[in-house]
């Protein structure tokens, strides 16, 4: 005999179905799966749980009856739970990107915080690497980079400061204070005693107003009208302020980029010590400087760490049509220093490690931060002093990288048109004495 019954589902739905009296309670969950997707559900009737192995005629159900489906949420943790363990402990989701599910929860986009787990854990197939797991050689491959064979160095025109006195008294104060060293903590507030004055050069190179020269500073009155001399002025004006550029501590990074055989969903995920860029935090497409910090028992794995932060903000600027994709930045153990920097055509670029025990080595390092950091201020179209459309603007952008570039390379990685320059003549046995030393 059929019989005509109500379903109430968890999110207020209303069904009503007409089944036979013949149909056991397992019968009955299997047809109402139909409903949900499939999903596993709970059913209960009368406050009670429909009992699998009877009938709906031995358990006197008759028409009108009210069954409430819901999701069987515990069997939902449990598979959660089990694909999270398959995750590596030390993977890290994007700050920012989990406040936005959040949000969407909030706003209901996302049914319930379940939904939100099973959305933050993605497609089964994804694989998660953490910066430093990867190797050098995965990453260069998933990333479609080259490791360029000529070492990343600053040619001598570009050591135009001198290392300034109050990071060698900061230092002896350091080592007077009796800080313990082995630990991240003491090698990065080493590393700030010269990060902090080479920023600071780096802003006043680029004209970019100090805050404590601005601040009390009166308001600057603006013109109502202005004539077309006037404004032709003010467009070409080099000297005009530059968009500033912030640094963050713990910076989170993550990109997702398909295996380029495979194309298995690959996400990277990383947290920078310090990284620079002219937008907040949660955006891996803005970052233009990174930087990684170990203690020195850890410092060899640094480097391949700031490989994959690197990779992971060029992969983003590129996704995000950034007229200029290249990154840099440096590892450190607060005393010793190894640079990089990923151009736009994909080329890596490492440094030899310096020591900066060696004052001529503090002096290259000081430097070296300097013109990384004035050139991620520089190499925004929208810092550029040239006015116009954003084409221009663009190529104002990558001519400055060209000619930076060339000014610190050789050959240069970098060519704006597309098109192979003529290399230039490179004699190998100078260019090695020079690189040991033994030539200035």
């Amino acid at each position: 005999m059929d019989v005509e019954i109500c379903l109430k589902f968890s999110d207020n739905r209303e069904v009503s179905l007409n089944v036979q009296d013949s149909l056991t309670g397992a019968q009955l969950v299997e047809r109402i799966k139909s409903e949900t997707g499939g999903q596993k559900i709970i059913l209960t009737c009368m406050g009670a749980r429909l009992p699998f192995d009877k009938t709906l005629r031995d358990l006197d159900v008759r028409p009108g009856y009210v069954f409430k489906v819901d999701m069987d949420s515990a069997h939902q943790v449990i598979e959660i739970r089990q694909k999270a363990a398959t995750i590596p402990k030390t993977a890290k989701f994007n700050r920012g990107y989990i406040i936005e599910q959040i949000c969407r929860l909030a706003e209901s986009q996302i049914a319930t915080p379940l939904d939100l787990a099973k959305f933050l854990l993605g497609d089964s197939n994804k694989v998660y690497r953490v910066a430093g797991e990867a190797g050098k050689d995965e990453i260069l491959s998933i990333f479609n980079l080259e490791e360029a064979a000529i070492p990343l160095r600053l040619t001598d025109d570009t050591l135009h400061h001198s290392t300034p006195d109050d990071i060698l008294k900061n230092f002896r104060a350091l080592e007077d204070a009796g800080y313990d060293r082995n630990n991240e903590q003491y090698c990065r507030l080493r590393a700030e005693f010269v990060m902090i004055p080479a920023l600071v050069q780096a802003r006043r190179n680029a004209n970019v107003p100090l805050r404590s020269s601005t601040r009390g500073a009166p308001k600057k009155k603006h013109a109502i009208s202005m004539t077309p001399t006037t404004q032709m002025r003010r467009d070409t004006d080099a000297e005009a302020p530059r968009r500033d550029l912030k640094m963050f501590h713990e910076y989170d990074l993550r990109a997702e980029i398909n295996h380029p055989v495979s194309g298995i969903p690959h996400v990277f995920t990383g947290r920078a010590d310090w990284a620079a860029g002219h937008s907040g935090r949660g955006f891996s497409d803005s970052v233009l400087v990174c930087v990684e910090a170990k203690k020195k028992e850890t410092f060899g794995n640094a480097e391949l760490q700031l490989t994959a932060y690197l990779a992971i903000c060029y992969h983003e600027r590129k996704k995000a049509n950034k007229s200029v994709p290249s990154v840099q930045g440096f590892s450190t153990d607060g005393q010793r220093y190894t640079f990089q920097l990923l151009t736009s055509d994909g080329t890596l670029y490492s440094s030899k490690t310096y020591d900066t025990v060696d004052e001529k080595d503090l002096e290259i390092v000081y430097n070296f931060i300097v013109h990384q950091v004035q050139t991620a201020i520089n190499l925004s179209p929208t810092s550029t002093p040239v006015k116009g459309s954003r084409t221009e603007k663009e190529e104002a952008a990558k001519t400055y990288a060209q000619d930076t570039f060339w000014g610190i390379f050789e050959p240069p990685p970098y060519c704006s048109d597309g098109e192979e320059e003529e290399r230039p003549e490179l004699d190998l046995d100078t260019f090695a004495l020079r690189e040991r030393g033994m030539l200035k």
